[in-house]
């Protein structure tokens, strides 16, 4: 894959807007990031085709969006320096919609891993491990909410800890997996 520069959420927000998409934004993000693990970036066209295939209007540069979307998240993963950045609102948004936006893209990424998963024949390195632990740390956090009774501040540090926590499992999540994606290509870089 090329270089590309990540869109960030408000654009991507409104291609799936403009498009009649119902999906969210940090959603399709976090199951990119779980097909990349699994299938490398053989994901990217099937991805981008699943996320616009409840609609028949896609908006203007919206298949560009999603693929420098894709194509910059496969080359922050596959260099290997935590250089992910989640699709996520910015930090001018209200956290509850920021804690949101977090729990969606757990969700999409545990859908991500099942989808590429099932695409990959049933390979047991996701029921152990690693990728295991991931998986069940990711469930607890799509049930977690932040409550009235929580101090700004305290939000705000449980929130930075967390996202951290989750970029530096995917990417754990990525290495883990590199021996069951598909693409014959991926498996030379690792």
């Amino acid at each position: 894959m090329g270089s590309a520069v990540q869109p960030d959420f408000a654009t991507v927000e409104a291609v799936l807007r403009d498009s009649g998409a119902l999906s969210e934004p940090a959603e399709i993000h976090g199951e990119y990031c779980g097909l990349v693990c699994i299938m490398g970036a053989d994901a990217a066209p099937a991805w981008v085709a699943s996320v616009f295939a409840e609609t028949e209007n896609i908006a203007g540069d919206g298949r560009e969006v999603l693929e420098s979307l894709a194509t910059a998240t496969w080359n922050a993963l596959d260099q290997g320096d935590m250089g992910l950045e989640l699709l996520l609102p910015g930090d001018d948004d209200p956290l509850e919609a920021r804690a949101e936006s977090l729990g969606f893209w757990c969700q999409g990424f545990m859908h991500g891993l099942g989808a590429g998963h099932e695409a990959g024949a049933g390979n047991p390195l996701l029921a152990e491990g690693i990728t295991r632990e991931i998986i069940t740390d990711f469930s607890e956090i799509t049930r977690a909410a932040f409550t009235a009774d929580e101090t700004s501040a305290e939000g705000e540090a449980a929130y930075v800890e967390i996202t951290e926590f989750i970029r530096v499992s995917v990417q754990l999540a990525f290495e883990e997996l590199h021996r069951v994606r598909k693409s014959p290509n991926d498996r030379q870089h690792h």
